[in-house]
């Protein structure tokens, strides 16, 4: 999640200091650019800077960050906001190949442990479009299932991230996916 430095200085942002914004984006832009890179694929690469979709994502989480209500979800919340982005020119670049997200069953729905969910692009736009609605209000839940279901964290990891007991956690991942289903489902 975010370390106690980076809330100090999300709240600021939130405040409206550019100076902390700037030491956010010193701190984890390289990162995102790092870890976003490979998932344009090298076809969408030649069409679409990474550098591009990551400044972005930062100037639309700028724009908004007044929403955020837990400053510990803000890179979770930023990457979800860099995948939308991706998933989003994947579509309109026509190239509507699966995209996997390993031990990930249909949001909450019982699968066999063995079968992973494979999304079409358009299926997994609407799952972080719901996901990025739902940040704002439930930070700790999404923040749980993008870490679980994203970022491939184990349970103790995610204990460890929230502070939490392996009960928690699992009700915080219950949590999400239900807000999720919830929303997907459209109630």
């Amino acid at each position: 999640m975010t370390s106690p430095e980076s809330i100090a200085l999300i709240r600021r942002a939130k405040a409206g200091d550019r100076q902390a914004w700037g030491e956010l984006c010193q701190r984890y832009y390289p990162r995102w650019l790092k870890e976003y890179h490979g998932q344009l694929g090298p076809a969408l690469r030649q069409l679409h800077d990474t550098v591009d979709l990551v400044q972005s994502a930062i100037a639309e989480a700028l724009k908004d960050i007044g929403d955020l209500r837990c400053e510990a979800a803000f890179y979770c919340w930023v990457s979800t906001i860099i995948r939308r982005k991706i998933a989003s020119k994947r579509k309109k670049s026509g190239r509507l190949e699966p995209v996997r997200l390993d031990d990930v069953d249909d949001i909450g729905r019982k699968k066999p442990p063995s079968t992973a969910l494979a999304f079409r692009d358009e299926d997994y736009g609407r799952l972080l479009d719901a996901l990025l609605e739902l940040f704002p209000l439930y930070p700790a839940p999404m923040a749980a299932v993008y870490l679980k279901y994203f970022e491939k964290l184990t349970i103790p990891s995610l204990m460890q991230v929230f502070g939490k007991s392996e009960r928690s956690a699992h009700r915080l991942i219950e949590t999400g996916l239900a807000l999720l289903r919830s929303k997907l489902d459209g109630k």
